[in-house]
């Protein structure tokens, strides 16, 4: 039976169990059909005692006026308080669901004896919806730990009706508490008016490096990655929380759960996989204690060293060691498992759940053993069989057995219409991409010299990158991935029943310490949903490469070269008991399977985006891999073509900046995390084979985001200020040069995230996108895809035509001067600061999008002799858009070469969409 069926059951006893004594409150002798629950007698003592702490904090933060004031609800929270009014049915629970932050609420009690979400004080603590100016604190972790073990404390699992007991485990999961905004399932329901708040569960956990110490924002309820200190530009670490719980195995079509990315077998119930059903968290109690493990390794450089393909190899210095740091970084719980002499990753235990951290760190450091710095040769660059060892400026390391360039004309060309992620899933033996721009040099202090177009001028950096023949010096970075491990710790033989009989059978959970999110409060979901039926948008199809398929959507198993910390012999992830199980629904997230109450016949407005989160859940990690972002597909060598792939990090680029930027560059190839610099490189990206098409950009940054290069009209003419983008990089400018316009782009081979890390004056700076949140984005995404459609007639993902500038407007119906296009030439004659279509106004943008010629680019460096602009380049203009653009309304004026009149420029008069059409378009 479905456990959250029996709330419902229990209610017309309710007032029943109110009038009894506290001892009895939670007997055993309740009537069939109920949650079986334990006396508040055999509550562990210091859970109650944690659970009443918590009251007091309460009190003293003001949460007693929020209740009475604004809820309605007179009771007065202390440790003082009579615990049994807490269970009372409250009053008008119709009413207290038109309250803002509480319309997602989906019980009826301030306390629901084990189940958290059905509990109002959890949900008023929890929710980052409910927010008040009577209240003077939020609750940090250690507070909710308290309240929500005191309520799982209740569940009597030795009387839970089981539907399986063969599947029922002990196990690690990484769980929080959502939004019913944020709840499975994703799209398909996402306007379901039924989602509620719930706690959402996953076997897999996603925390982030940072160079800063964690930062907890209590009034909203999640991790942020921006740091308490004074440099915002930096990027705090991000933790992953994980618990112990008792679950049972279901299939997908068990009425207890949710899922959040369910396939489509799955739902036919065609498929035998298996997914967590959480029936309760274990907790700290007088009997027993929960002691956490962990294994994590780092083996990025060790995979570099055993990379072949057929006769090639990366041959390191046969004096170096492979098997010790920085090749291989080994960071355990376990001692005899240990391979470091610093730890990667930190553990804080918070009352009977664990915060998994990365230690803050530079993002990328140089390798060094025994003192010192790692190089590696450089070899010629090759094609063969449709793959190849380059990519722009990067070293690339296929697999031989792999089938790239085929995937993505099956996936992106063939079954456009229909797929929703492409599937590439060539896996990587080794990092994919290898940054080889600096050069081994002993005669300079630093030991290197940076390959661009200052050493090597013209063609030279291009000849230099191509023909390879020296030393590259090699770095490392902290992306890991592990698992975290639990056991139950008797005292004195104590443990008894179901605890007793499953605790040798403890599953673990999927640890992934990975890359910084750029998007901490968007996630491919927030896309997704917004192809909503009717709306004409197919999914992705905004996208050339890749998808927003996210990792909950993955079905896969973990890196068998993972250590289960208490079975140091036992692969993690690949036991029999795994294989039989779950082993390939780690990273899928769920929810239980109850829906909002709808009898209440109140609007249920849960699915507005009036909040911010983030979260450390697999459902915001990348689920499309070519590397990808976050993790990727892996294999071991020679097992590739026999061996089913799994989740690892070390098929990322090494080191994790230098995919990084290729990944941005494919057009927002992976939203969920990845910002967009397609337009940042766009002149120089290369033409994907057959289909003739460059990926371009898809989620639009503004120009303040990529960057403003000094040389730019927004600058020299505007008196702006340059600046660096999010990536050290600035982006691309409209220039009038001799009666021509040209666009001043950077070259992606001489662009170098690792340089720009390097330097302390550039970097990269996460407080440009660290605050965008979903709504933003996909307005950014409806106006380019319809300006795209009115000025091209074309899918945004096949346009050959070029975002130049793209400036945010607050409101349209006003002037407003965009301060990036030049003043002189024909730019002078055009008014663009007004807005032509009277049905502007309100949010919008300021787009200048063009038609480049198919002429060679040229070296803006070896044009003008200047040291600064050696990485940028220059292509001529053919036509160019001037657009005014808000989700309901449109107008363009194009510009384009006087073919009659040689050197002269001429435009159309602003086109402006019949009003009538444009009105039922909104």
């Amino acid at each position: 039976m479905n456990r959250r069926d029996f709330t419902a059951k229990s209610l017309a006893s309710s007032a029943l169990l109110a009038t009894l004594p506290l001892s009895e409150l939670f007997g055993s002798n309740l009537p069939s059909g109920e949650l079986p629950v334990l006396s508040y007698d055999q509550i562990n003592p210091e859970t109650k005692d944690q659970f009443k702490t918590t009251l007091d904090w309460m009190r003293n933060n003001g949460w007693n006026g929020f209740l009475k004031n604004e809820l309605k609800i007179n009771i007065d929270l202390s440790s003082n308080i009579s615990l049994d009014s807490l269970q009372k049915p409250l009053a008008d629970i119709k009413q207290l669901r038109t309250i803002k932050g509480l319309e997602d609420f989906s019980g009826q009690q301030l306390i629901q004896p084990g189940i958290p979400e059905e509990s109002l004080l959890y949900h008023l603590m929890a929710s980052p919806r409910v927010k008040s100016l009577l209240i003077k604190s939020y609750p940090e972790i250690g507070e909710l730990e308290a309240l929500e073990n005191y309520i799982y404390s209740f569940v009597d699992l030795d009387r839970y009706p089981f539907q399986n007991k063969d599947n029922v485990f002990l196990t690690v999961l990484s769980y929080e508490y959502r939004p019913g905004l944020k709840t499975p399932p994703y799209y398909q329901n996402y306007l379901d008016r039924s989602k509620a708040s719930r706690m959402v569960f996953s076997r897999c956990g996603v925390a982030r490096i940072g160079t800063d110490p964690l930062n907890y924002d209590a009034e909203n309820r999640l991790f942020t990655n921006e740091p308490k200190a004074a440099n915002k530009n930096n990027v705090a670490v991000t933790a992953a929380r994980y618990g112990l719980f008792l679950v049972e195995l279901v299939d997908a079509k068990d009425s207890r759960i949710k899922i959040m990315n369910r396939q489509k077998e799955e739902a036919k119930g065609k498929s035998p996989r298996r997914f967590v059903c959480p029936i309760a968290k274990i907790t700290d109690t007088d009997a027993y204690q929960i002691e956490y493990g962990h294994h994590h390794i780092n083996e990025k450089l060790y995979r570099l060293s055993q990379y072949r393909y057929q006769d090639r190899a990366i041959e390191f210095n046969k004096d170096l060691d492979l098997e010790k740091e920085p090749f291989i970084r080994v960071d355990s719980s376990e001692p005899t498992l240990q391979k470091n002499d610093q730890p990667m990753v930190d553990t804080m235990a918070v009352g009977s759940s664990i915060l998994v951290t990365s230690i803050p760190d530079e993002l990328i450091r140089f390798a060094y053993q025994d003192g010192k710095l790692l190089s590696v040769p450089v070899p010629e660059g090759w094609a063969k069989r449709m793959h190849s060892n380059r990519r722009h400026s990067a070293m690339k390391l296929p697999n031989e057995y792999g089938k790239e360039v085929t995937n993505v004309i099956i996936s992106d060309v063939i079954y456009r219409r229909s797929r929703r992620v492409t599937s590439l899933r060539s896996p990587k033996i080794a990092p994919l991409f290898l940054n080889i721009k600096f050069e081994a040099d002993e005669s300079a202090q630093s030991g290197y010299k940076h390959i661009d177009g200052e050493t090597y001028p013209g063609t030279g950096f291009e000849d230099k990158i191509q023909k390879g023949g020296y030393q590259t010096i090699i770095f490392e970075d902290s992306i890991c991935d592990g698992c975290v491990a639990a056991k139950l710790v008797s005292k004195n033989n104590s443990l008894s029943g179901i605890l007793e009989e499953k605790s040798n059978q403890v599953l673990p959970a999927f640890s992934l310490v990975t890359a910084p999110d750029f998007f901490p409060y968007i996630d491919s979901n927030d896309i997704r949903a917004s192809y909503k039926p009717g709306r004409g948008v197919n999914t992705d199809q905004d996208f050339f490469e890749g998808g927003t398929m996210n990792l909950s959507g993955i079905r896969q198993r973990g890196n068998p070269a993972l250590r289960n910390p208490f079975n140091p012999t036992e692969p993690a992830f690949a036991s029999t008991l795994e294989e039989n199980k779950s082993h390939d629904t780690l990273t899928v997230v769920v929810s239980s399977g109850k829906n909002m109450d709808d009898t209440t016949n109140q609007p249920i407005q849960n699915f507005e985006r009036n909040f911010l989160t983030s979260s450390f859940l697999p459902d915001t990690g990348t689920g499309v891999f070519f590397p990808g972002w976050d993790v990727t597909y892996s294999a071991e060598p020679g097992k590739v073509k026999s061996q089913s792939p799994y989740i690892a990090t070390y098929g990322l680029g090494s080191p994790f900046p230098e995919d990084m930027k290729l990944c941005a560059a494919a057009n927002g190839m992976w939203p969920v995390t990845s910002p967009d610099a397609g337009r940042t490189f766009q002149g120089s990206l290369e033409a994907f084979p057959i289909v003739n098409l460059k990926p371009n950009t898809a989620i639009p940054l503004m120009d303040q985001e990529i960057g403003i290069h000094p040389n730019s009209p927004a600058v020299k003419t505007h008196r702006q200020s340059p600046n660096y983008g999010w990536d050290g990089e600035q982006g691309p400018f409209v220039e009038w040069r001799q009666n021509n316009l040209q666009v001043n782009y950077t070259d992606i081979g001489r662009a170098d995230y690792l340089l720009n890390l390097l330097d302390d004056n550039i970097g990269f700076d996460m407080s440009q996108l660290r605050n965008l949140e979903g709504q933003e984005v996909v307005r950014r995404m409806d106006c380019l895809r319809k300006t795209i459609k009115k000025v091209d007639h074309k899918k945004l993902w096949s346009t050959k035509l070029w975002l130049i500038n793209a400036v945010k407007v607050d409101d349209w119906s006003k002037p407003f001067d965009p301060k990036c296009l030049p003043n002189e030439g024909i730019f002078s004659q055009i008014d663009y600061k007004t807005p032509q279509n009277d049905m502007l106004s309100g949010k919008g943008y300021f787009f200048v999008i063009a038609k480049t010629g198919k002429g060679e680019s040229q070296n803006i460096g070896d044009l003008d002799d200047t040291d600064e602009d050696k990485k940028r380049l220059m292509l001529p203009v053919k036509k160019m858009w001037i657009c005014q653009i808000t989700t309901g309304a449109l107008a363009f004026t194009q510009i384009k070469k006087d073919q009659k009149k040689p050197g002269k420029w001429k435009r159309e008069v602003w086109y402006v969409p019949n009003k009538e059409k444009e009105n039922s378009q909104a």
